[in-house]
């Protein structure tokens, strides 16, 4: 009986010694879940802060390639440093530029010593950094760089498919479609209300604010000086990136592709996606464009007269005709200044009133430069007279004709107006442009006041060339960059 007692108080130590161990085991394996949980937060952090970085480093390839851009002849030598924000972490990145010229020889820069040859390339840099990370310091850092060509802007390039210098409004079924691509770009130095299907194959660039109902389909950027914002029930996309300067973006319903960037708040369900918004960091002002100034005077019409073999179409040299006489002004261009066969440019102090001129044919190319204004109502077309010859065509009623800011004399369509396939028209007023009633358009649209366009309206972007602009009212000669690549080096 003794023997047995020995033996049972024997086997109680063992148990307890198991326990102890089962004990060390289990605690051992939750320290390691524990060492487990805290690494793949920290892997999860590092990874959140690299995409930040990333895209703090690509922001600084786009702050210096939109510098370049607005650089004029004299591009910048360094770019200032900057920063994004995703949530907790901030990211800055610093940003350098190196300029080549044709051999590719570098070319020295500096505050002190602007550029002194024409560059071709250039080459960014920009080196991005996060704030240290909770708890160590790891630190998420990424570098990207972007080689681009520099080619010179040519200071008379009117190369908008529609610019309004006050308020650009469309409504109800417009549709703007590239002459190459995505090319179709819009441009207010006001503001844009979109509203109702539209459709634009371009970038929009709004000095003021871009406001969005319905359904607005944009092919390329949208790029606002104030705020983004769109109404409920709205719906739409846009290929590139959206920015707000100064202002907040506000999107519903909308899908963007690219990343969004506001001076202040972001309001859009996709920014819960690491990397997509960056609230509270001011991507700049989009570019500043200045109205052109096209006048009447002498010097305007003997450089037309000239004509320019150098442009982009050539322009042929241009008759020039006046005519004061109102009541038969319209009747003139009809029958006889569309029909010469040779370019011809009509100076009238009249206002030019179309009504019912279904098809009016044109033998050569016209411009019609009335001091008076324009206006088109029931069912006014023009055509070439020789299927697919084309054909240009200028409304302008020039800078110097009116006191602004104006409303009139301005061009008014209505009731379908239209051109056939190979006819391109300019219009041109220092005051309101407004298309309204079914209207189809090749070519451009220059507004020095507002600009309205309602009711299934179809513009097809065609650059034409143009003569006699004021240089003071372009932007200063400068350099186009286009990105050859872009890429993360590390």
């Amino acid at each position: 009986m003794t023997t047995q007692l020995r033996h049972i108080r024997q086997d109680e130590g063992n148990a307890l010694v198991i326990a102890i161990m089962v004990m060390a085991v289990c605690t051992s394996l939750a320290l390691v879940g524990i060492q487990t949980a805290l690494s793949a937060t920290r892997s999860s952090g590092v990874d959140r802060q690299r995409l930040l970085a990333v895209n703090a480093a690509e922001a600084g390839v786009d702050s210096a390639y939109s510098a370049v851009q607005r650089g004029g002849l004299n591009p910048p030598c360094t770019i200032s440093s900057g920063n994004v924000r995703s949530g907790p972490d901030v990211a800055s990145y610093n940003t350098a530029i190196t300029y080549y010229n044709a051999t590719g020889g570098v070319i020295t820069c500096s505050s002190s010593a602007p550029l002194g040859e024409a560059p071709v390339r250039a080459l960014i840099t920009s080196a991005a950094v996060t704030n240290t990370l909770g708890g160590g310091a790891t630190k998420g850092a990424r570098k990207m760089e972007a080689l681009i060509n520099l080619s010179p802007v040519n200071g008379n390039t009117l190369d908008k498919a529609i610019f309004a210098n006050g308020t650009l409004s469309v409504n109800n079924n417009t549709t703007v479609t590239g002459s190459a691509g995505s090319n179709a770009d819009i441009y207010t130095n006001t503001g844009l209300d979109c509203s109702n299907n539209e459709n634009f194959a371009g970038s929009v660039y709004s000095q003021g604010a871009i406001s969005i109902s319905n359904k607005c389909t944009f092919a390329g950027n949208v790029w606002a000086k104030t705020s983004v914002t769109t109404n409920s029930g709205s719906n739409g996309s846009i290929a590139g990136f959206v920015k707000a300067s100064t202002g907040v973006i506000n999107l519903s319903g909308v899908t963007v592709s690219g990343n969004l960037y506001a001076g202040s708040t972001i309001s859009y369900g996709p920014c819960s996606t690491a990397g997509k918004c960056f609230p509270n960091s001011s991507p700049g002002d989009p570019p500043t464009i200045p109205f052109p100034i096209l006048r009447g005077d002498a010097a305007t019409l003997n450089a037309w007269q000239a004509g320019s073999a150098g442009s982009t179409p050539p322009m042929p040299a241009y008759t020039i005709v006046s005519d004061n006489n109102c009541a038969s002004v319209k009747d003139n261009i009809m029958n006889n200044y569309a029909r010469r066969g040779s370019a011809t440019l009509v100076r009238t102090t009249c206002a030019v009133n179309f009504s019912g001129d279904k098809t009016i044919e044109l033998s050569n190319d016209l411009a019609i430069f009335a001091s008076g204004g324009f206006s088109a109502s029931n069912q006014v077309g023009f055509a070439s007279s020789v299927n697919n010859t084309g054909r240009s065509l200028y409304w302008v009623v020039p800078y110097d004709a009116a006191t602004r800011p104006c409303t009139s004399p301005g061009i008014t369509t209505d009731q379908q107006f239209s051109l056939t396939d190979d006819v391109m028209m300019l219009l041109y007023s220092p005051c309101n442009i407004a298309f309204s009633n079914n209207s189809t358009h090749i070519g451009q649209i220059y507004g020095g006041g507002d600009v309205a366009i309602d009711n299934k309206f179809t513009l097809e972007y065609q650059p034409l060339p143009v003569l006699g602009i004021d240089p003071s009212s372009q932007p200063a000669l400068g350099y186009n960059p286009s990105i050859v690549y872009k890429r993360e080096t590390r």
